[in-house]
């Protein structure tokens, strides 16, 4: 299962690029790239796969979980105040972010 997360370097971490490194201290750093990338690939697995059989089963599989987190899935719409149904697609967005706090306490360099 593919996923569509929008995982966008430096979007709350401006001042930063994928080159910059975090360090958890003792137990190690990455890049921010490094960090991207394996946020985006346990998505990818486990949790995009997690949340389709979850919605398969809240939607009592009345759309395809697979192609509503892909492609979209084929549906129709009657908005509020139209007499009409409009034909599209309806596709899960899930937007991720990893925004960074400095510490209060801390004095700048």
């Amino acid at each position: 299962m593919n996923s569509n997360f929008n995982l966008k370097p430096n979007e709350y971490l401006g001042c930063c690029n994928s080159k910059d490194v975090i360090s958890f201290g003792s137990k190690g750093a990455f890049t921010l790239r490094q960090i991207f990338d394996r946020i985006a690939s346990a998505f990818d697995r486990q949790i995009v796969r997690a949340i389709g059989n979850s919605l398969s089963q809240k939607l009592e599989h009345k759309c395809n979980a697979n192609l509503l987190l892909n492609e979209g899935e084929n549906c129709e719409i009657l908005r509020a105040g139209s007499s009409e149904w409009q034909a599209g697609k309806i596709r899960l967005k899930i937007n991720l972010t990893l925004e960074f706090t400095t510490d209060k306490s801390a004095k700048d360099i």
